[in-house]
């Protein structure tokens, strides 16, 4: 038993698995995920109760082109991975202080849980600065765009998707 489930792996199909796993073992932990967006972008932290609208799937979704993130401030299409020689590996591209703001915004949620603030599922988002994109010749995404304020945050019942095919809109 846990009181608490922080995934801040920053993978996208690893925090689907984990989603997957809570709802269908039907875990009554709650999961705060965390993750960076390549060149300081943006940063996301979601907490998700499996009983309450909305889940990590939820931002997830596919169209002819394939499965995106509904979430991101990048557009679509685009390779931010960097690869060199000396690493035998790729990476995604962002700085220190970009970690610190998303794990500023888990502990944000972890104090809200356990100070019983915390009514539904929430997914903050932080609007980061567009320059090192536009250095790198990269587009933002109409998201990122549309965003006037620097921080968002969107109750689950709001990102929600009724095609979602681990809670199908509806509430356990």
């Amino acid at each position: 038993y846990f009181d608490l489930i922080i995934s801040a792996t920053g993978n996208h199909n690893v925090n689907r698995w984990i989603n997957k796993y809570i709802k269908n073992e039907e875990i009554e932990t709650p999961v705060i995920y965390l993750w960076n967006e390549a060149l300081g972008i943006g940063n996301h932290a979601l907490f998700v109760e499996s009983l309450k609208p909305g889940c990590f799937e939820c931002l997830i979704d596919e169209d002819e082109n394939g499965v995106y993130d509904r979430t991101t401030y990048c557009k679509r299409g685009q390779i931010f991975t960097k690869n060199y020689n000396g690493c035998h590996s790729t990476f995604l591209p962002f700085g220190s202080i970009h970690s610190i703001k998303t794990v500023c915004m888990g502990v944000e949620l972890v104090l809200d849980y356990f100070n019983d603030k915390l009514k539904e599922n929430v997914l903050i988002s932080q609007k980061g600065d567009d320059s090192y994109i536009k250095n790198e010749n990269l587009l933002t995404s109409d998201r990122y765009n549309r965003q006037q304020e620097s921080i968002i945050k969107i109750t689950g019942s709001i990102f929600e998707r009724n095609t979602c095919y681990l809670c199908n809109g509806k509430v356990k």
